[in-house]
């Protein structure tokens, strides 16, 4: 009986919509923060699992977020609303940096992470196709069994 309520438990959870949020910032690159826990550099999509009760109410209290840059300059937290009438189940929401001293230092930092995003997605394309190049030039093998039983047992041999 446990196992019934166990399993069920993780079907209705496994089907639970999600709704998608983007954080943006600007400049690009701020550290987003859900709370103390910081979730990565924006842009980033978070995922949040909904329960049902969700589609009927049309809104949802997210936890506080924020966003800080390398400079130092930082958003306050902001709990944030999510509503399906405004966005449905993918939504953005952008932080603009304060206007104070610092800014240039953010804007690097942006261009670095976007370099470092353009480095990254190269070396993936590369790996990739190595990978391909290396698995067309295997020649196929072809494998045959046998199976037989031997007394009680069945034995397949593979050749």
């Amino acid at each position: 009986m446990k196992w019934l309520i166990a399993a069920s438990t993780l079907a209705l959870t496994a089907c639970a919509p999600t709704l998608y949020v983007t954080y943006r910032t600007d400049p690009p690159g701020a550290m987003i923060y859900e709370g103390a826990k910081a979730l990565g550099y924006a842009p980033l999509t978070a995922p949040y699992n909904v329960g049902d009760g969700f589609e009927h109410s049309k809104c949802l209290m997210l936890n506080p977020i924020s966003a800080r840059w390398v400079s130092g300059a930082e958003t306050k937290p902001t709990p944030i609303k999510a509503c399906l009438d405004h966005g449905g189940w993918t939504q953005e929401l952008t932080f603009v940096r304060p206007n104070i001293a610092g800014r240039e230092l953010d804007v690097q930092w942006a261009i670095h992470l976007q370099e470092q995003q353009v480095a990254q997605k190269q070396a993936d394309a590369a790996a990739w196709q190595a990978a391909l190049s290396s698995y067309q030039s295997v020649a196929p093998t072809t494998v045959r069994c046998v199976t037989n039983q031997v007394g009680t047992m069945i034995v397949t041999n593979c050749f």
